[in-house]
């Protein structure tokens, strides 16, 4: 994943959420990154959302909610929605931070 060999990885971590790591938020949230990778803003968003269902703590899917609503505010042009999508992922990343200042 750090390699930015994003395809490889998500296969892999597909492979392990077909296991029995199906439950770990770190293996989702590590998809999530993947998807990012990709450009897959859409599917990001969607994986941290589902890690927030289940956990309204987890700073990890915070990070990744946060990270992949600022890729997607570079889809927009108008300005208005440009500052709405900004604000939105700069209370996300508080909302983390929050949770663990480090």
């Amino acid at each position: 994943l750090e390699a930015g060999h994003f395809l490889a990885a998500l296969e892999v971590f597909r492979q392990l959420e077909d296991g029995l790591l199906s439950e770990c938020p770190l293996v989702l949230v590590k998809m999530g990154k993947c998807y990012l990778g990709l450009g897959d803003v859409s599917r990001a968003i969607h994986v941290s959302a589902a890690l927030l269902r289940r956990d309204s703590c987890n700073v990890d899917a915070f990070m990744l909610q946060a990270e992949a609503q600022f890729e997607g505010i570079s889809e927009h042009i108008d300005e208005d929605t440009w500052k709405k999508g900004a604000e939105m992922a700069i209370q996300t990343a508080r909302q983390a931070l929050q949770l663990d200042p480090e």
